[in-house]
């Protein structure tokens, strides 16, 4: 398996291309490994079922890739979910709240 680093690029790109994939880890796991040739359901169900199968296709896992995600939504603010600015503020009414 390459380094993590290589990784970074793939989904760096996934994210700028899909939108969507911003908003929800599991989507863009999705979309990472429809990108490598495992297209349909019962195969990206398999990947959850059986780890060797996931080796032998040589893709990283889900922690790896929501990892990465993570830390390029961290250092490029318009790659963040479209949502984060409000989850944001929710969590900021919820503090002022509980401190009350």
């Amino acid at each position: 398996m390459a380094k993590l680093n290589v990784l970074e690029p793939i989904v760096k790109e996934i994210l700028e291309k899909y939108p969507e994939a911003r908003d929800s880890d599991m989507n863009l796991y999705y979309l990472y490994c429809t990108k490598y040739g495992v297209a349909n359901d019962f195969n990206f169900f398999k990947l959850f079922a059986n780890d060797n199968y996931r080796r032998d296709l040589g893709l990283y896992t889900f922690g790896s890739v929501e990892r990465c995600a993570r830390k390029l939504r961290s250092e490029n603010t318009n790659l963040r979910a479209t949502n984060d600015d409000e989850k944001y503020e929710h969590w900021k009414e919820v503090r002022d709240y509980a401190s009350e």
